[in-house]
């Protein structure tokens, strides 16, 4: 039995979407069920392409009731890139692959091929990423004001402002912050004998 695109199209306009962003989106769940009722007797399955302990690749094969392949779909995860891929990052890479196989048949796709799962776990992941640079500008700044202070005598700080023209070291842009912490430190390890 052949499908046709007025199938699909009937069953994305039953498939229920989540919110992401201001964006509708399928969960991988209702991508499935879709298939199942489009063909009960079809199957999917899945493969691992790549493993190791930081990170997975699988594949995911839809195929009919006569196991001619549909559609296939590929995934990758890093392991503790988001909270789930902390102890589930095969798992969750899985039910990528398999979102994106069914995607690619045209399940769930008419506004987006990534499916909610997806798009909560790159909105998870870019949070992630957000938080990390934060910390790290934060552990850059203390840095900053330790060794400025250690060298007050000499107005390092507001040498370093005027040169990179901002009021005050916290006004400092993530790329000149990292720039002027390499000259604090090479001015500390030049004058560290100097420093009061």
């Amino acid at each position: 039995m052949a499908i046709t695109f007025e199938q699909i199209e009937e069953l994305n306009r039953d498939i229920p979407r989540v919110d992401v962003k201001g964006k509708a989106y399928s969960m991988v769940a209702s991508r499935v069920q879709a298939f199942r009722k489009l063909i009960p007797d079809g199957s999917i399955s899945t493969e691992v392409i790549s493993l190791d302990p930081k990170m997975v690749v699988m594949r995911a094969t839809i195929s009919d009731s006569k196991g001619r392949v549909l559609a296939t779909g590929t995934a990758f995860e890093e392991r503790g890139t988001s909270y789930i891929n902390r102890t589930s990052y095969i798992e969750n890479c899985e039910t990528s692959a398999v979102g994106r196989a069914l995607g690619m048949l045209g399940i769930g796709t008419e506004s987006s091929m990534a499916s909610a799962d997806e798009m909560s776990n790159a909105i998870a992941a870019q949070k992630a990423e957000t938080e990390n640079v934060m910390k790290e500008y934060a552990e850059i700044r203390a840095e900053l004001l330790r060794i400025a202070m250690k060298y007050a005598h000499r107005n390092l700080a507001q040498q370093a402002c005027e040169l990179y023209g901002v009021v005050t070291l916290k006004d400092l842009s993530g790329e000149d912050a990292r720039k002027c912490l390499e000259q604090f430190r090479r001015y500390d390890r030049e004058h560290e004998q100097d420093a009061c």
